[in-house]
């Protein structure tokens, strides 16, 4: 009974610090729901670094959302930096034509010159494809085109989102969780396919720069792109025709080779022109357990799994003496 008892008490023990370490982990990523909005640029909004109202916004340096509404900047989700054609959503407004957000490609404010999604909120021909408007995370969410060239001279606009983390240990590891889903945009038709390549190293995913280089109307971007050694893909989902795939959570492990790493996402898909699009959310980066850790654990688990065969697959109740008549 003494061997149940101390194998119990072992394996508390390992709970005890597992639980502990968990409890301490540090959260090394600024803003992963995409939650606060700021402008990259001074104008008349505001200056650089002032908040900016909660709503739909195409993100980075290339937004003319201020020219559009009087005002100039370009609006990004705070610590993150990103050009290119990528958007970020509030919640249960993506699939949402009145509310879509402005992009560079038209100088109006209308339901038709506003970017949305396929889903049941289309005032007009909607689709019932199990877009629900938001991610398991909650809140506010980031839609990025998956396979984009402008031919008009400014080259490639997939691009990453990236945030520069500080405070790691260089030789550790470190697990990168993060929730996505793959949608098409409104007013299109036709399958598609949808992924991300995840990156934690000393730079940004690379990518092909120029107008035609990095895609072909019928194949994955992700073929075309440059070597990453410290870059994880997801691989792809097919999305059918107006569809929506519903999210996924993925944890990906890196070993930081700097105390400073920066963090990447590079939507990943084909083929162009339909047009792919993916979702992300939810983005967080931790220390992974440290060995010893699981190494504790198990020798927990272990040793009582060691005194329930001794025991016949039993715990035995505690043995009392008899009441006196």
């Amino acid at each position: 009974m003494m061997g149940i008892k101390r194998a119990a008490l072992a394996a508390m023990a390992a709970f005890t610090i597992a639980g502990s370490a968990q409890a301490a982990l540090v959260e090394y990523v600024q803003n992963g729901g995409f939650e606060n909005l700021s402008l990259i640029n001074s104008g008349t909004w505001g200056a650089a670094g002032s908040s900016v109202a909660a709503g739909n916004y195409q993100i980075g340096d290339l937004s003319d959302q201020g020219a559009i509404l009087g005002g100039t900047g370009g609006v990004t989700p705070t610590g993150w930096s990103t050009s290119g054609y990528n958007f970020v959503f509030q919640a249960n407004t993506a699939d949402s034509a009145a509310t879509g957000a402005l992009t560079n490609f038209s100088g109006g404010t209308g339901p038709d010159d506003r970017f949305s999604l396929n889903g049941p909120g289309q005032a007009v021909n909607p689709v019932n494809n199990g877009f629900v408007g938001e991610s398991p995370a909650g809140g506010a969410f980031l839609v990025m085109d998956s396979n984009l060239v402008d031919t008009s001279g400014i080259g490639n606009l997939t691009l990453p989102i990236s945030q520069q983390l500080t405070g790691l240990t260089a030789g550790n590891m470190y697990k990168v969780s993060f929730y996505w889903a793959a949608a098409q945009q409104y007013g299109f038709t036709g399958e598609t396919f949808e992924g991300f390549r995840v990156g934690l190293g000393d730079s940004v995913i690379p990518t092909n720069s120029g107008p035609n280089e990095q895609f072909d109307d019928t194949e994955a971007n992700i073929e075309n792109l440059p070597a990453c050694s410290f870059c994880r893909d997801t691989g792809f989902v097919v999305n059918p025709d107006q569809g929506f795939t519903d999210w996924q959570k993925v944890d990906f492990y890196f070993t930081a080779s700097n105390s400073t790493q920066v963090l990447s996402f590079l939507a990943t898909g084909g083929p162009q022109g339909q047009p792919p699009f993916s979702l992300l959310d939810g983005i967080s980066v931790t220390d992974a357990p440290e060995p010893a850790t699981w190494a504790m654990m198990l020798i927990g688990f272990g040793a009582v799994g060691g005194a329930l065969r001794r025991r016949g697959g039993k715990l035995l109740p505690t043995q009392r003496p008899a009441l006196a008549a």
